[in-house]
């Protein structure tokens, strides 16, 4: 073949109705498979399955039912610290449009059903 392609545009050329044809053939031979064809935005599903850091994250969201709450676990030295922290970021989610209610728990036992192997990393 030449560095140009005119033959295989001449065989194109030459064969152009049976490209089509076959093209065809291949659309509606493939057509079926769009009505199994699924969209899923689902991004727990997208994780890779067997694997235990993914495994403990969908256990973490099948405790808490939706992700319409949001969960800030803080780790800190002093329980007098972290029940003023908590304070004061509980204090500033409430006038925020959207937020429903704010409420803060301090310690592990704050957090009734969750997995600890999420906690603790």
């Amino acid at each position: 073949m030449n560095g140009d392609g005119s033959r295989l545009t001449a065989w194109i050329d030459s064969h152009a109705r049976a490209l089509l044809l076959v093209s065809f053939v291949i659309t509606v031979a493939s057509a079926p498979s769009l009505f199994r064809l699924r969209l899923d935005l689902d991004v727990l599903d997208m994780l890779p399955r067997d694997a235990p850091v993914f495994d403990n994250l969908k256990s973490f969201v099948a405790d808490f039912d939706e992700l319409n709450e949001l969960f800030i676990l803080v780790e800190g030295s002093g329980q007098g610290q972290l029940e003023e922290f908590a304070g004061a970021l509980t204090a500033r989610q409430q006038p925020i449009e959207g937020v429903v209610g704010a409420d803060s728990r301090i310690g592990e036992d704050g957090l009734p059903s969750l997995n600890r192997d999420v906690v603790r990393g």
